[in-house]
């Protein structure tokens, strides 16, 4: 298996921010319907929604259709988002 088959598989990617090199930022699998693996970009038990803002991550049960429309991402974006919040100053 290659690097490119590898990602495809993966369930976590970790980012090391720069304003803080101990901190890190997660993309992570959650909330995946239809069949696709939606991510979202965490900060402790935060995640960014699409205006760039972080929001606190209710329990499962507590999600609504909005918030998941909101803070889940195809992968290559959760890691585009993960990549511009951890190169901020």
């Amino acid at each position: 298996m290659n690097d490119t088959e590898l990602i495809l598989h993966a369930t976590e990617f970790r980012f090391e921010t720069v304003q803080t090199p101990d901190q890190y930022l997660y993309v992570r699998v959650r909330d995946g319907a239809g069949g696709k693996m939606l991510f979202c970009v965490m900060h402790n038990s935060e995640v960014l929604n699409d205006k760039g803002k972080w929001e606190y991550e209710p329990t499962p049960s507590s999600r609504t259709k909005s918030f998941i429309k909101r803070t889940r991402f195809l992968r290559e974006k959760a890691i585009k988002l993960a990549l511009q919040e951890c190169l901020k100053k």
